[in-house]
C-alpha cells in the first residue's frame, strides 16, 4: 500500500452510493491501518455478527489526546504482551487523509456503538468489518486503476505501507525508524512496549517530510 493508492481508495469510496456511515468505517479502516501500521487482526472483527472484546478495536481503547493526535491501545498484539501496545497517530495535512481527523469522523457518526463500547469499525446494521472483507473491497475499488494487481494486495499490505516508504529513504529515516514506526523487534528497541510520545510524534514528522 502506498500513499497515492490510499487517496485512490479515498476517491472511489466518495463516488459510491454507500451511506455516509459506510464510507466513514471503510475509509477509517484503511488510513488507520496505513499510518498506525497495524496488522489488521489488531482492529478489525474476525467475523461479521460477532466480537470478543479482549481482540478487537473498541471505542474504549481510542483517546483523543489532542486537537492532532489520538492513542489507540490494542488490547493483544502478536508479541501477546499482556499490557497490549499503545500506537500515538498524528494530523496528516494536505493529503484528504487524515488519521486522527477520519477517527473523530467516525467517532460523531458511531453515537450508538461508542456510547455502548462496540468496535470501532461497525456499521450501522451492527455488522462488523472483518480483515477479509476490507481487503476484498479495497481490491475492487483500486482494480479500476491498477488491474488484476489488486490480487497482491493483502492484509499486510496496509502495515509495510509506510515501513516501505520510510526504508526508500534513506536520507530522511534511518533503520531504527522504520523499526520502531512498524513496532517489529530489534536489538535497540523495546517496541512491544508503548514508544514515548514524543518520540513517536519526531518520527512522525519525518515521514509527513516525504510526502510534502
Amino acid at each position: 500500500m502506498t500513499l497515492p493508492l490510499l487517496k485512490l481508495i479515498g476517491h472511489e469510496i466518495a463516488k459510491t452510493t454507500w451511506s455516509e456511515n459506510s464510507k466513514q468505517v471503510i475509509w477509517t479502516a484503511c488510513v488507520t491501518g496505513f499510518f498506525g501500521s497495524f496488522r489488521l487482526s489488531e482492529i478489525l472483527a474476525k467475523n461479521e455478527w460477532s466480537f470478543n472484546k479482549t481482540e478487537t478495536l473498541l471505542w474504549s481503547d481510542i483517546k483523543f489526546t489532542g486537537p492532532d493526535s489520538v492513542l489507540i491501545h490494542v488490547t493483544v498484539e502478536k508479541s501477546r504482551n499482556s499490557k497490549g501496545a499503545y500506537i500515538d497517530l498524528f494530523k496528516f495535512s494536505g493529503h484528504n487523509c487524515c488519521p486522527v481527523s477520519s477517527l473523530r469522523l467516525l467517532h460523531d457518526l458511531s453515537k450508538s456503538a461508542v456510547k455502548n463500547d462496540k468496535p470501532v469499525f461497525s456499521f450501522d446494521s451492527g455488522k462488523l468489518l472483518t480483515a477479509e472483507a476490507l481487503i476484498t473491497c479495497v481490491r475492487e475499488l483500486l482494480r479500476p486503476h491498477i488491474g488484476d494487481e489488486v490480487e497482491g494486495i493483502q492484509g499486510h499490505s496496509f502495515r509495510a505501507g509506510l515501513p516501505a516508504a520510510m526504508a526508500d529513504c534513506p536520507d530522511i529515516a534511518n533503520n531504527d525508524d522504520v523499526k520502531s514506526w512498524g513496532r517489529w523487534n530489534s536489538n535497540s528497541f523495546m517496541l512491544y512496549t508503548r514508544l514515548k510520545f514524543h518520540m513517536r510524534r519526531a518520527i512522525f514528522e519525518k515521514i509527513m517530510s516525504m510526502y510534502n
